[in-house]
């Protein structure tokens, strides 16, 4: 009895995450059209305040000071909410992606493009860095560490309350990657998306076998960095899992 009623609890939760993402997109554009409002009253009490101060009414300085303190407080909150909504979905996006994840190896020439060819079926992920007008670098080489794919997605103006994040993404090939590898590859990764002010979306290596110093900082790492494997029987084994992002992008 008490397992039926943990599966039904379960069965309402996903029904409710799944209520939750489908209602996202309309409640992301409410959001949107509150944020632009109150920065448009915004821009307004400013300039009220302004005049305000040049005509040494204290009454009104004092009055739009705290309008503007309480329009820029909401729109804090608005972000915040947007952010919140955005973890929320996200979640139940990877457990939708878990539950129909293909972890078939496709074809290709080599281990660079098949996985690019994985990605592709996956997440769609060089037609979503497309429509975002992003770049995909093949042989790109970023302080002396050639990757054998860069991509990146620059942000926009309020790119944040919009759900519309920067994005960087690495991919680098090495059969048997030591430790001072890994290290340094992420070093280069985080120097370069901390200059450009770019989001690390995944740090991809492609190998054929790690040592355990290296699975443990895969596994253990703040940087979002896999360990891509072709097993013989012809999938992927990641090291760790990577759900995607909320923009659907790996």
């Amino acid at each position: 009895m008490g397992s039926r009623s943990g599966e039904d609890a379960i069965s309402v939760l996903f029904s409710s995450l799944e209520d939750l993402a489908k209602s996202s997109a309309k409640m992301n554009k409410r959001i949107l059209r509150s944020f632009y409002l109150l920065l448009f009253w915004l821009l307004i009490a400013l300039v009220l305040w302004v005049f305000a101060i040049v005509d040494l009414n204290v009454f009104d300085i004092i009055a739009y000071m705290l309008l503007i303190a309480v329009v820029i407080l909401v729109m804090i909150y608005l972000v915040d909410i947007r952010e919140k909504l955005a973890t929320v979905v996200s979640r139940y996006q990877v457990y939708e992606y878990l539950q129909d994840m293909e972890l078939k190896i496709p074809e290709g020439n080599d281990e660079v493009e098949r996985f690019l060819n994985y990605l592709d079926q996956s997440f769609q992920f060089r037609k979503r860095i497309e429509e975002r007008k992003g770049k995909i670098m093949k042989n790109y080489e970023i302080s002396g560490v050639n990757f054998d794919v860069y991509a990146e997605i620059k942000g926009k103006a309020f790119g944040k309350i919009r759900g519309v994040k920067s994005y960087s993404f690495y991919l680098k090939k090495l059969d048997s990657p030591s430790l001072d590898d890994v290290k340094k590859i992420v070093e280069v990764a985080k120097e370069n998306s901390e200059k450009k002010k770019l989001e690390i979306g995944r740090i991809a290596l492609i190998a054929k076998n790690v040592d355990e110093k290296v699975y443990n900082y895969a596994v253990n790492s703040e940087i979002p960095i896999q360990i891509v494997m072709e097993m013989e029987d012809g999938t992927y084994d990641f090291i760790p899992f990577i759900g995607p992002r909320p923009d659907l992008l790996p």
